[in-house]
């Protein structure tokens, strides 16, 4: 990275900071492949909880490193709940 692009992007997140906004999680392109890939095959197992997307990832995959694992299941859950919205809270409450 060259220096006028370190202090710019520094001063960028300086702005951000003072209006109170955080900058965006940077995720790379094969994670958000994947995740959208085992959300197509497979829409009716993924649902908004980290864990059970875990499992999954691990089952329906051959991710061997444990970071990008966690990586793609944790953007299955955040596309889950925007797709489907908080499926989770409607089975914790029928479960009881």
């Amino acid at each position: 990275m060259m220096w006028g692009q370190l202090i710019a992007l520094k001063k960028a997140k300086k702005e951000h900071k003072e209006r109170g906004e955080k900058m965006g999680k940077v995720r790379t392109e094969q994670v958000k492949r994947t995740a959208r890939e085992l959300l197509d095959k497979y829409p009716n197992k993924f649902s908004t909880d980290f864990e059970k997307n875990k499992k999954l990832v691990n089952e329906y995959t051959n991710i061997s490193s444990t970071k990008v694992r966690n990586k793609v299941a944790g953007y299955t859950a955040r596309l889950a709940s925007t797709l489907y919205g908080n499926d989770d809270s409607e089975e914790d409450t029928n479960a009881e």
